[in-house]
Order: C-alpha cells, then structure tokens, then sequence
C-alpha cells in the first residue's frame, strides 16, 4: 500500500467515529441553543431544528456504539471473564465476536426493506423537507461500521492469541 494511502486509512481507522460523533454533537447542541434562544426571544423555532437534532443525536448514538465495540467497552459483563484463563477468555470473546456478526449482519439485511420504502415513497421527515432515508440510513450504516470494527477486532484478538500476546478485557484496535 503507497505511504499517503495508509496515513489516510489508518487516520480514518483511530479517528472516524470520533469525529463523526464530535461534528454531530457540535451539530445538535448548536441547534437546540438556537431553538432555545429563538423560542425564548421570538417566541417561536423552526419545524426542522428540533426534528434534524434528533436525527443528528440519532446518529450519534449508533456511531457511538461502533466505537464502544472498537475499544471493547460495550456493554458486558466482566465479572466471570477476569477469572477465566487465556484460552477460556479467547473462546468467550470469540463467541461473542461471532454472535455480535450474527446480530450486525440481521439488522443490516432487515433494515433495508425500511430504506427502500422510504425511498419509493419518497418520504419526508415531518418539521424538515429532508428525505427520510438521511435519517433511516443511519441503521444500515452504523450496524455495517460495527460489523467492520467487530471484525477487525475478532482479527486482532486472534493475532494476540497465536503470538501469545495476554488477551486483555478492553482492547484497542489499533495496538
């Protein structure tokens, strides 16, 4: 792979749900500071602020949790896992990386029909004249995110464990 070719990846790789979050919190805070001040000074808002920051939030959230799954700092429970030994702790996460697949896979193959619908009917969000596939696709594409992080995170828990490298809780990715 050429040089500025893998700067680029591997920037997108350590940062793209960060600031894909950032921008998106930056995005909704900012409107509803303007709705705000606009309902109290104007006595009135826009249909569509309230409406986009919500999507935006929307979003957010599901970036969020492809970078949770990234760094393994999802919801789990630890409690069993700290008394396992290597193998077991190996064979649990790979579980749970096949099972998490399994789940990613489902939504994304199920979300579709919604986003063809959208599209055939051609959709709007109630408050915006947005196309409602902007909001919708925020399912496919996140799910399909997480997917790539859970993958890339099964790849390199399998590495570590045939360098035998310890097998550690919270991973990152990019180590």
């Amino acid at each position: 792979m050429n040089r500025p070719l893998g700067r680029v990846l591997g920037w997108l790789d350590e940062y793209l749900e960060y600031w894909l979050q950032f921008a998106l919190y930056m995005y909704f805070a900012l409107i509803i500071v303007v709705e705000v001040a606009r309902r109290y000074f104007f006595g009135g808002a826009t249909t569509w602020g309230e409406e986009t920051a919500l999507y935006a939030f929307v979003w957010m959230s599901y970036i969020a949790m492809a970078r949770g799954v990234k760094k393994r700092s999802h919801l789990s429970v630890d409690l069993i896992r700290v008394k396992m030994n290597r193998s077991q702790l190996f064979s649990t996460f790979m579980l749970g990386d096949v099972c998490f697949i399994i789940l990613a896979t489902t939504v994304i193959i199920y979300s579709f029909p919604m986003l063809e619908m959208n599209l055939r009917y051609g959709q709007e969000m109630l408050g915006a004249e947005l196309p409602m596939v902007l909001a919708t696709a925020s399912i496919p594409v996140a799910w399909a995110l997480v997917l790539g992080r859970i993958i890339q995170r099964m790849l390199t828990t399998i590495a570590a464990f045939k360098r035998g490298d310890p097998i550690t809780l919270s991973a990152e990715v990019s180590e």
